[in-house]
């Protein structure tokens, strides 16, 4: 008896794993169209500390932070451009200071543990029913029983070189269809350690 749940326990957790891939809203978690770029945007390594990053890789604590900030409209760009210690490109900041109706700005900036790098996953292309190609972010997404909480996974890998600790900041344009669920406080951090 405990064999054939066990087996059946697999089969639905395989289940589960495979139809997550997708990242439809039909399936378990979403996966939210847009496109990653890496960014020029920095803070103090101090500056940053609105969120703990979890980490399962036990060579790493959880004494990592990140600040993340989502910009909407005009007020919401010029309280971040007044953020205190705020350092940015020019061709950056011009870029991000005209608000889109269709798309929203997602900042991201985050301590990196001495020892790794911090690198840019590939964005993932997907095609709609419609023929229209979008771009995928595959380390942030969130899942449709909640979808007002977010997961971003901070890319790194080790590199014995790097001696010192680090800051590292992405910026996400995503549709403004996520604008009710998507809020600053409600995303959750994570380091995805690559070997």
């Amino acid at each position: 008896m405990k064999k054939q749940n066990t087996a059946l326990a697999t089969i639905g957790c395989l289940a589960l794993l495979f139809g997550c891939q997708n990242g439809t809203k039909d399936q378990t978690y979403i996966l939210y169209y847009g496109n990653m770029i890496t960014s020029s945007i920095r803070l103090s390594y101090d500056a940053i500390t609105d969120k703990t990053i979890q980490c399962e890789n036990t060579d790493i604590s959880n004494s990592y932070h990140a600040n993340f900030y989502v910009l909407s409209d005009a007020k919401s760009i010029q309280t971040f451009f007044a953020t205190s210690g705020l350092t940015i490109d020019a061709g950056e900041k011009s870029s991000l200071s005209i608000p889109s109706k269709n798309t929203m700005t997602i900042i991201a900036i985050a301590q990196i543990p001495s020892g790794y790098i911090p690198f840019k996953r590939n964005n993932v292309q997907k095609t709609l029913k419609d023929g229209t190609v979008q771009m995928i972010t595959d380390n942030f997404y969130s899942y449709t029983y909640r979808p007002t909480l977010s997961f971003l996974e901070f890319d790194i890998r080790k590199d014995d070189a790097v001696t010192a600790a680090s800051v590292f900041s992405v910026v996400y344009s995503v549709s403004s269809s996520y604008k009710s669920d998507l809020i600053a406080t409600s995303i959750r951090p994570f380091f995805a350690v690559s070997v």
